[in-house]
């Protein structure tokens, strides 16, 4: 896959890329420095073409061309554009103009699936499960929340509120032996402590 400037990667090595990344969550950085390695250990001295390392962040940019390239045949266009010059400036740009047409494209196929392919009753279903995992505030310890919906009887999906201070529990999930009062509510207002 050649996208201009000194550089192209063999559509087998996206591939194993694509699927180091789906199968073993391999990153892109480990994905280069095992690359790299294994270039450096199999280059041999009577070898003296050399091999130029490749770049995570060429290679990230490679990657994700490629990506795009097939989810636009995919969901079937007969052509995809390209910018003229690649740098990082202007692939990122232009990703970032592309996210809101595919991201729109990528939920009308998979919510109108049965129209492209026929199948039982709840095949264009989809539930959405995030854990409550949030990177930027920790969440309650209590895992034994349940919640009902149409598809399933009960799908545990735990307390979603920030610990109380000093604790890994919420203000509502306290164990009892442990029960913390709110800071603001420790001392009546009004009262000085000297």
């Amino acid at each position: 896959m050649y996208l201009g400037g000194n550089f192209a990667y063999k559509k087998a090595l996206l591939l194993t890329l694509e699927c180091g990344v789906i199968s073993t969550k391999s990153s892109l950085e480990k994905f280069a420095d095992g690359f790299n390695l294994q270039a450096f250990q199999t280059t041999t001295t009577n070898d003296a073409s050399g091999h130029d390392k490749i770049d995570r962040r060429r290679l990230m940019q490679h990657f994700f061309f490629y990506e795009l390239i097939k989810f636009k045949f995919f969901m079937g266009h007969e052509s995809v554009e390209l910018p003229s010059a690649i740098d990082f400036k202007t692939s990122d740009d232009f990703m970032h103009e592309q996210f809101e047409h595919c991201y729109q494209e990528f939920v009308f196929f998979w919510s109108q699936y049965q129209v492209f392919k026929p199948c039982k009753a709840l095949c264009s279903v989809a539930a959405v499960i995030d854990g409550h995992q949030k990177f930027r505030r920790r969440i309650c310890k209590l895992k034994n929340i349940c919640i009902k919906t149409d598809e399933f009887e009960s799908i545990p999906v735990g307390c979603s509120h920030t610990p109380a201070f000093k604790s890994q529990f919420c203000y509502e999930h306290q164990p009892a032996q442990t029960q913390q009062i709110p800071p603001s509510a420790a001392l009546p207002r009004g009262i000085l402590l000297k």
